[in-house]
């Protein structure tokens, strides 16, 4: 079984940059910077000559490369997109570098000095911070706020791609002891403005109803919410 080697697969996420790219965008690059490794692969799994998808080609390995890369927290997988012309599919695969930390101000330093009230929120900003979880929600429902639709890629390029906060829809009364997360089921993607107003009562809103009083409150301007995106 031939793999890429780790410096390889390295120097080409260096050489596609910050952006969010597509397993073609990553094939085409590799086709570049390493011919001798990508003559290797299709000697052994042959060119495929429709892209991913049909049967197991060169191409198929490296999907399955950059998944095993995602598992181990490398990149952030992210949604399907149209592919491009000559792709064996309709959709392809997105993928960015893993940004393991992002910024949430309503952390707390010492938790022990803290309400028990506050302590519950804690609870569930922990599922809305795990890394894992986090990438399993983006893979299921994308990178673009599910209240209002903003995606950060679309907004500031390279620098906004792959970022999002999450959002558990588990209300804090259901939460026990033996409550297990289920990342797509309960975990949707949202801006961190429609994340704070999620919040920002004492009972958190739904993304439904955050929907709802986005639309009302803004009758003249160009917001026109997509259908929603699974259960909220």
């Amino acid at each position: 079984m031939i793999d890429i080697p780790k410096d390889q697969l390295q120097s080409v996420l260096a050489s596609l940059g910050s952006k969010s790219f597509s397993t073609y965008d990553f094939i085409r690059s590799l086709q570049i910077l390493h011919p001798k490794t990508w003559a290797d692969l299709e000697g052994e799994y042959g060119a495929g000559g429709t892209g991913a998808g049909k049967f197991y080609s060169a191409y198929t390995r490296v999907a399955h490369s950059l998944n095993k890369l995602s598992n181990a927290s490398g990149i952030a997988k992210l949604d399907y997109r149209p592919a491009p012309d000559g792709w064996g599919s309709p959709v392809i695969r997105y993928w960015a570098l893993a940004r393991s930390k992002q910024d949430f101000p309503e952390e707390f330093e010492q938790p022990e000095t803290v309400t028990e009230g506050a302590k519950k929120t804690i609870v569930v900003n922990k599922y809305e911070r795990n890394l894992s979880a986090r990438l399993k929600c983006i893979e299921k429902w994308g990178v673009s706020c599910s209240v209002c639709d903003f995606n950060f890629e679309h907004a500031f390029g390279a620098l906004g791609a792959g970022y999002i906060h999450v959002h558990h829809l588990v209300p804090l009364s259901k939460i026990g002891k033996s409550y297990q997360l289920d990342p797509v089921n309960d975990l949707r993607p949202v801006c961190p403005n429609c994340h704070a107003m999620l919040h920002r009562t004492g009972e958190t809103l739904s993304i439904a109803e955050l929907r709802k009083r986005l639309r009302s409150t803004k009758p003249n301007n160009s917001f026109k919410p997509k259908p929603l995106r699974g259960s909220a």
